[in-house]
């Protein structure tokens, strides 16, 4: 890996004593790692190493391809990024707003520490990425998140004071990427940074309207920028009286934030630096800061959507799961489900996906969609066939399966290999007809 010889010289100075160690980190191998959704488990990784102090996440590369993976089980990660998510910590109950959250990483850790009792609102303004992070959500199977595609200008007029945790991951120059995409260095140059860093400041106006008071707001980037990183937070300090930085656990290896790298404020002592060549991870910066004030009572909804449901579909959930699914609705003839509550805070937004797809009305059927075999606990399917090794992959590639046993009716079946629902057929006396999505198909 080339770096660019003003990237060097600026860290040389910037890092004194510790540059060369700095410089030759990015001579190394890039650290992969994941983080696993213990709810979903069923795979034993005790012999992977496990990442101090981030739970259920080990060093190592897993297969996209790994029934574990397609099944939602796990989350491809480097651990700087989950730090992120980490310090944020939502609570149940909290609503939640990820701002820049494609591809999705942070956004399902976000989901996973809610455990199904809060709301979040997943967003990048950009469409293509944005349906990306649809597709990660509705993989690992949150039933509570929402995506929209949206600015933060939008949503800042949208939502005044209303979330009580924001994450803003903001886009940058990306310098702590650089060995894990080393395509990253051809965007990079002296001036790149601090060009991010107006950006930044702008999306960081944006997202502080948002916040309620006594609410937590985590702002990081992967650069070590301090145009980026300190003197973003400098700035927004400065601008903001009503905010305030907290300190929060640092990992081994972490260094504290560089006063002289902003304004000089020792409270940028509290803002988090990680290094490759001091902690296992790729480069990382994250502060964290609350909005003083008094919290607000949440305002109460007594939204009710109506909508006919139809026979068909009720045909299909009572044949498909043992227990109802909550939270139904229907918009022309796609279902979903997703807490109404919810709901109609959003529902005005460009939303990518509204909680669970159930699937679509068509004509005189009933067509499921993956999202809701992929959200729903394993107990709650009147039939899963489990699939052996090459019936699996005959799957994947997307053909139809031919079975021993005999169905007397027509039936849509939960699919499984080595005990992970991954999937859904149609099942018609012994032959699984193939639905398993297109995109996905190997």
């Amino acid at each position: 890996m080339k770096l660019p010889i003003e990237f060097i010289k600026k860290y040389q100075k910037l890092l004194g004593s510790s540059a060369d160690e700095f410089v030759n980190s990015f001579k190394k191998q890039s650290i992969s790692a994941f983080r696993v959704e213990n709810k979903r488990n069923l795979t034993d990784f005790s012999s992977y190493q496990p990442i101090e102090e981030i739970p259920n996440s080990y060093y190592g590369k897993i297969s996209g391809n790994s029934i574990e993976f397609l099944a939602g089980a796990l989350y491809s990660q480097e651990p700087s990024a989950m730090y992120v998510a980490k310090v944020l910590a939502p609570k149940e109950n909290d609503l939640v707003l990820d701002l820049c959250a494609a591809p999705g990483g942070k956004s399902t850790y976000l989901a996973s520490q809610l455990n199904g009792e809060g709301y979040l609102l997943a967003n990048d303004i950009d469409l293509k990425r944005s349906k990306v992070l649809a597709e990660n959500i509705g993989r690992m199977g949150y039933s509570n998140v929402a995506v929209s595609n949206e600015t933060p200008e939008n949503l800042s007029k949208k939502f005044p004071e209303t979330f009580s945790k924001i994450l803003v991951d903001a886009p940058c120059s990306g310098e702590g990427m650089f060995r894990k995409d080393p395509e990253a260095i051809k965007y990079w140059s002296s001036e790149y940074p601090s060009s991010c860093a107006r950006l930044q400041k702008k999306i960081l106006s944006s997202a502080i309207k948002m916040l309620a008071p006594e609410g937590i707001l985590v702002y990081s980037t992967c650069t070590f920028s301090p145009e980026e990183d300190e003197g973003v937070v400098s700035s927004i300090l400065e601008s903001n009286r009503d905010l305030k930085l907290l300190e929060f656990d640092f990992p081994t290896g972490g260094e504290a934030g560089v006063p002289d790298f902003g304004n000089g404020d020792p409270e940028l002592k509290k803002c988090l630096r990680l290094y490759p060549h001091r902690y296992k991870g790729e480069g990382q910066f994250i502060a964290k800061f609350q909005k003083m004030g008094q919290i607000k009572s949440p305002k109460k909804s007594n939204f009710k959507l109506q909508s006919k449901i139809s026979p068909i579909f009720t045909e299909f959930m009572n044949s498909t799961f043992v227990n109802p699914i909550s939270d139904v609705f229907n918009l022309n003839d796609a279902y979903y489900s997703l807490d109404l509550t919810f709901y109609d805070l959003v529902k005005d937004l460009h939303l990518v996906k509204k909680g669970v797809k159930i699937g679509d009305l068509k004509k005189n059927r009933f067509v499921p969609h993956q999202d809701i075999f992929l959200a729903q606990p394993h107990s709650n399917f009147k039939k899963i066939i489990e699939l052996d090794g090459d019936q699996f992959r005959a799957y994947r590639h997307g053909e139809e399966l031919k079975i021993e046993e005999v169905s007397p009716t027509k039936q849509w079946v939960a699919l499984s290999y080595q005990g992970y629902v991954f999937g859904f057929g149609h099942l018609v006396q012994n032959r699984i007809k193939n639905f398993y999505p297109k995109n996905l198909r190997n």
